[in-house]
Order: structure tokens, then C-alpha cells, then sequence
């Protein structure tokens, strides 16, 4: 998801501002929020706006399996679904629930009902990233707010994936991106519509495709580096014709973008650096 464009101003010696993540048609993008909400709280989908040109594109959440999470719908039924956004005057009435009124936002449909209910208020977690099925040529999609002036810290769910991204303003590479200490077996690694790992370019210009590992300087053993290459601690692809390990820190991490987390081991977490 490449980035649109970021315009901001200072309030109250805080930094906000508002961006649109272009969206590629015919593809899931992963897309993270770049911005803290102002109130503080968290993010809810009524905060997230989509573009004029976005009509048939979808969003959802996904659990380490790639499925659907379930919602709890107003009227206490829990389904699972894509998040359709409806502007309030293409609703019908009568594919309301009683007494609900048309608004702007994200629905979920409860076909046993036939009913739609809006779920403008299901939060979104700092730094949680969503998936948007775009079937809609120009569609974007953004939101307002402040640049969070602290590192955002995102806690890892042990034996699952777990969906994270650049939730900054300013374009990061992988390097930027660092764990704490209880982070060790865990792996990361992008995605492409179709949930396949990305091929990347080795700095050997071998292309391969795999999880990047993160390895801390000290834990290196400088047989398993390229000739030549001083351990340094970062992220890092196996070349497995090689039985070699390439740095990887200069991978590009857009603004906005998503990526995926295998978590094995506990307590585990990433910090995306602020852009302040």
C-alpha cells in the first residue's frame, strides 16, 4: 500500500494531520492506521474514511489463520463478515434494524435477519493492521489525527499471526523496526493479496522468499554471514542454496503498510518507532 500523501499542522504543541493510503484494485492491501487518535482512546472504524471512489471494496479483520474475526452485532447476534461502508443517502430503511437511523459508515449484514447494523464503534488496536479487498479503481482510504510522540509498542499473541504495520506518518525500513527482549523465535514477514510471503532481492541480488528472523549481533555466527559481512543486529532472509543469512534492514516499510508476525514466544513484542 503505497502512500498518497500526508499533510499536517502543529496544535497545542502536538503534530496532526490527515493521510490517504492509495489501495491496489483487485487485491487485498494490508493497511495499518498512521495516526493516535486525538481523545487518546483508541481507534474505532468510524474513524477510518474512505475515498469518494470506494463503493464495492470491502474490509475485515483477520485472525492467525487468515479467517474473519466474529463481531457482536447491536442486537447481540455474532456473525462474521466484510465491513461494507455505506454512505447514509444509498441506504434503504427497510434494511435497517427498527428504529435505526441512516448514517455514514462500516455495516455487517446479518443475513438470517436480512438486516444491516452499523459497527462504526469496533476498535481497532495501536499499530493493528486490516485487510481491504479493493474492487474499486482510485479507491483510498484514511483518517485524521496526531502523531503519536511516543514508540508504539505492539504486544505479540504467542502461536498465532499477528496483523501489525508502520502506524506512522513517514516511511520506515525494516531496520527501523525492533523487538524486545522476550523476542526470539518469532518471525515476520509481508504479504501479498493472495496471504503468499513476498520474494525479496538478497544483496547478492538472489531472489528468495521466507520470514525474516531477527537476530542480535552477539548470536551470529560470522560463518553463516556472506564474505566480507560484519554481524550486526537486525532483521535478516536465509538464503538456503547459500546456507548463508543476509542482512535485511534496508527492506522498505511504507507508511501505512501491513505486515504479519508469527509469534513463538512469550511476552513478545515489536516497537515501531515514533516519527517524532
Amino acid at each position: 500500500v503505497a502512500r498518497r500523501g500526508i499533510a499536517g499542522y502543529f496544535r497545542t504543541s502536538s503534530v496532526v494531520g490527515y493521510q490517504n493510503n492509495d489501495l491496489t484494485n483487485g487485491d487485498f492491501n494490508w493497511v495499518c492506521h498512521s495516526f493516535k487518535p486525538i481523545s487518546g482512546s483508541l481507534w474505532t472504524l468510524g474513524d477510518l474514511i474512505p475515498g469518494e471512489n470506494f463503493s464495492l471494496s470491502t474490509l475485515q479483520f483477520v485472525t492467525g489463520t487468515g479467517a474473519t474475526k466474529k463481531f457482536l452485532l447491536p442486537n447481540g447476534d455474532l456473525v462474521s463478515g466484510q465491513f461494507e461502508y455505506w454512505r447514509a443517502d444509498e441506504i434503504d430503511d427497510a434494511d435497517l434494524p427498527d428504529g435505526a437511523t441512516a448514517v455514514s459508515g462500516w455495516y455487517l449484514w446479518n443475513a438470517d435477519e436480512d438486516a444491516m447494523y452499523l459497527m462504526n464503534s469496533v476498535q481497532i488496536p495501536e499499530g493493528g493492521c486490516f485487510a481491504v479487498d479493493a474492487r474499486d479503481t482510485g479507491a483510498t482510504i484514511g483518517g485524521a489525527g496526531q502523531v503519536d510522540p511516543e514508540d508504539t509498542v505492539c504486544p505479540l499473541v504467542k502461536g498465532d499471526f499477528n496483523w501489525f504495520g508502520n502506524c506512522t506518518p513517514i516511511n520506515l525500513t525494516l531496520g527501523d523496526i525492533t523487538v524486545n527482549d522476550e523476542f526470539s523465535l518469532s518471525t515476520l514477514q509481508f504479504v501479498t493479496g493472495t496471504g503468499a510471503t513476498k520474494k525479496f532481492t538478497l544483496p547478492n541480488n538472489d531472489l528468495v522468499s521466507g520470514q525474516f528472523e531477527y537476530w542480535r549481533a552477539d548470536e551470529i555466527d560470522d560463518a553463516d554471514l556472506p564474505d566480507g559481512a560484519t554481524a550486526v543486529t537486525g532483521w535478516y532472509l536465509w538464503n538456503a542454496d547459500e546456507d548463508a543469512m543476509y542482512l535485511m534492514n534496508a527492506t522498505p516499510v511504507a507508511s501505512g503498510s501491513g505486515f504479519a508476525v508469527d509469534a513463538r514466544d512469550t511476552d513478545a513484542s515489536i516497537i515501531i518507532p515514533s516519527a517524532l
